[in-house]
């Protein structure tokens, strides 16, 4: 399994295969399955601990450009205001009843995914090829001004 760790408030230790790194208020780190972690929490930190089973994964990423790249390796980051509202939405979801439980928690995490994904690519842009990086600019401005005229 995949795990998303959102911290809403606090701070941590992290210790990913050989690396060292903190997470701390607003912070996000998103871990393939196969890749050992552990924490150290701050006492009174707060956050959402979410696993998602690999179909789940491989279905969120599946349109992108290159759906390996991305979501193949662990990834700290910001949470972004898409990425906070998504998981609200299934931490409300998870604690209710009601009809289409199942399929609403699996289209918000996908959802999720593909939110952080996106935050994982553009914080990678600079690990990109020159070319790359020249082509997705290009498709920036193109989407920015393709009504004008």
């Amino acid at each position: 399994m995949a795990q998303l760790f959102v911290m809403r408030k606090g701070r941590a230790q992290v210790r990913l295969d050989d690396r060292d790194l903190g997470l701390d208020d607003g912070g996000l780190l998103f871990v393939p399955a196969r890749f050992v972690h552990g924490f150290r929490f701050v006492q009174g930190s707060e956050g959402l601990v979410l696993s998602f089973p690999q179909p789940i994964l491989t279905q969120a990423v599946a349109g992108a450009d290159d759906p390996g790249r991305v979501m193949s390796r662990p990834f700290a980051g910001r949470a972004d205001a898409t990425v906070a509202t998504l998981c609200d939405e299934i931490q409300a979801a998870f604690g209710g009843v009601a009809p289409f439980r199942a399929s609403l928690l699996i289209a918000l995490s996908q959802a999720l995914l593909i939110a952080v994904a996106r935050i994982a690519a553009q914080e990678g842009q600079d690990d990109q090829p020159l070319a790359r990086r020249r082509l997705a600019d290009f498709d920036r401005l193109i989407q920015q001004h393709m009504g004008d005229g």
